[in-house]
């Protein structure tokens, strides 16, 4: 439905914009998404296109994935992950 419409679209701008590997973009988001309610999974997957468009590089790119998988791990355990 529309969580993988999303996923979808994030791994074609990846792929389109920075020449990404499909399968490894696809294989960092949908966890990311997979892991939380429906409502928190859109919010979630909305906020990094959002972000996406600002990146300049491949590795910001990947940063805002990586920053929203901890966001969702935010949503499943309701504590900040561990800095370190």
């Amino acid at each position: 439905g529309k969580i993988e419409g999303k996923i979808e679209d994030i791994c074609k701008f990846m792929v389109r914009r920075f020449s990404a590997d499909y399968d490894e973009v696809i294989e960092k988001v949908r966890p990311v998404a997979s892991l939380s309610a429906d409502t928190a999974s859109l919010e979630i997957l909305d906020g990094i296109i959002e972000e996406l468009f600002a990146a300049n590089t491949l590795e910001e790119a990947q940063a805002i994935i990586r920053r929203a998988d901890g966001k969702s791990l935010q949503c499943r355990v309701g504590f900040q992950p561990a800095q370190g």
